[in-house]
């Protein structure tokens, strides 16, 4: 059984500090902040919460994750004799590579969310150059949709056969 895969965490994801600490300390790795300061690290903008509860909506997912988690923390205490958030970035980076080449999945599970919250925050859209509001239509409001301009297609006879 690789390190990543025995189950011994409890608990939701992210339902004590401890947990929440840890998935922050884990998106700092997977998006660090920048050397020059300009791009927050993920985990210093309190990604982890919407990160959890993104992942949250595919269970199986979730436990995954959770398994890694526990894997990752194991480690480090094993290893470091401290929780992994509480470890310095190079320790921390070490860890991770052990636990990434025992199961490469864990990490690519908690990629797609990562960088869609990190992407979407308003400082790293700033950072970027960007204007931190709605891509389009430029961050207006639209205009009630009007039905009636539905009335000629629904008026028109059906394009397919009944079978």
């Amino acid at each position: 059984m690789s390190a990543a895969r025995d189950s011994s965490y409890s608990g939701a994801v992210g339902s004590t500090d401890d947990e929440r600490r840890l998935v922050a300390a884990l998106l700092d790795e997977i998006i660090p902040a920048s050397a020059d300061g300009r791009m927050p690290g993920a985990g210093e903008l309190g990604l982890a919460e919407r990160v959890i509860t993104d992942l949250s909506k595919q269970p199986g997912l979730l436990e995954l994750v959770r398994v890694g988690l526990a894997a990752l923390d194991r480690v480090a205490r094993g290893e470091r004799g401290d929780a992994f958030a509480a470890l310095p970035a190079p320790d921390r980076k070490g860890i991770l590579e052990q636990i990434v080449q025992a199961d490469p999945a864990f990490v690519s599970m908690l990629l797609f969310p990562t960088y869609v919250a990190y992407y979407e925050h308003p400082r790293v859209l700033a950072g970027l150059g960007r204007e931190p509001r709605p891509p389009h239509p430029k961050g207006y409001e639209l205009e009630p949709f009007d039905p009636t301009l539905l009335d000629v297609v629904r008026k028109r006879a059906p394009l397919f056969r009944e079978c």
